[in-house]
């Protein structure tokens, strides 16, 4: 199980954070250098996730269900 992210800074740090629905951190991924990444999330159980993108111009939280 993959989930890609695009629109990645394709200069500089890009942090990738997934929390569960009760904030709590489950993982996190630092990115360099590329506009779009794939991360294994086959441990994950099937519910709604959410992910954080934080690049070098701000930070976008997106809701991810894993079915």
């Amino acid at each position: 199980d993959l989930l890609t992210i695009q629109g990645l800074k394709a200069s500089g740090k890009n942090t990738v954070s997934i929390y569960d629905l009760h904030g709590r951190l489950l993982q996190r991924f630092i990115v360099q250098s590329v506009s779009s990444h794939s991360f294994s999330v086959h441990q994950l159980s099937t519910v709604t996730y959410i992910i954080s993108v934080q690049t070098g111009s701000g930070t976008e939280r997106l809701k991810f269900v894993k079915k």
